[in-house]
């Protein structure tokens, strides 16, 4: 937290780089793509029309690599994490009726950074939480089709505003299906 202080920009590299090229376009006249740099959001419906299907071939690729450094070309899914939502998901289970509601991700995601292998360790994984919580509703909103479109996404894991209506009506559907939502 002191380091944060004396150099906010530890660890914010990217968002830098993205924010000065957008100042730069700027100053030049053209259109300002500052879209991997960090976004702040309020709650509330989304606004981001921005789609992943529209990124120049560049862009995806350097999302791509930064993704890839991030998770060192692997995709984990048994660590603290995966220990903490365990912990989670059973001390709501203890109170009540509890949802674990699976998001997706963009088809390019999928096809660029998953493997089957990977693929399958999630499904896994998912199974093993149902184990240890046997009450746990799953609303898997990652296999609903219409989702699976990469113009509904504004970056590689979010879902833009048409994404986040359709998963929205979904997810309400599905609720007001099990007696949850009016």
């Amino acid at each position: 937290m002191i380091m944060r202080r004396l150099f906010p920009t530890i660890g914010r590299s990217d968002g830098v780089m993205v924010g000065i090229r957008a100042k730069l376009q700027k100053l030049r006249g053209g259109s300002i793509d500052a879209g991997e740099a960090p976004k702040l959001q309020t709650t509330g419906k989304s606004d981001i029309e921005e789609k992943v299907s529209d990124w120049s071939e560049a862009r995806l690729q350097r999302r791509l690599v930064l993704l890839r450094a991030a998770c060192l070309g692997k995709h984990n899914y048994n660590g603290p994490k995966k220990l903490a939502l365990a912990r989670l998901l059973k001390r709501a289970s203890e109170r009540g009726r509890t949802i674990l509601v699976v998001l997706p991700v963009p088809p390019i995601y999928q096809k660029s950074l998953l493997s089957a292998n990977s693929m399958q360790e999630f499904q896994n994984e998912l199974s093993e939480l149902q184990r240890l919580c046997p009450d746990l509703e799953m609303v898997r909103l990652d296999k609903l089709p219409a989702l699976d479109r990469d113009d509904l996404y504004y970056d590689y894991v979010h879902l833009n505003r048409y994404g986040q209506e359709i998963a929205t009506h979904a997810l309400l559907a599905r609720l007001e299906a099990r007696g949850i939502a009016h």
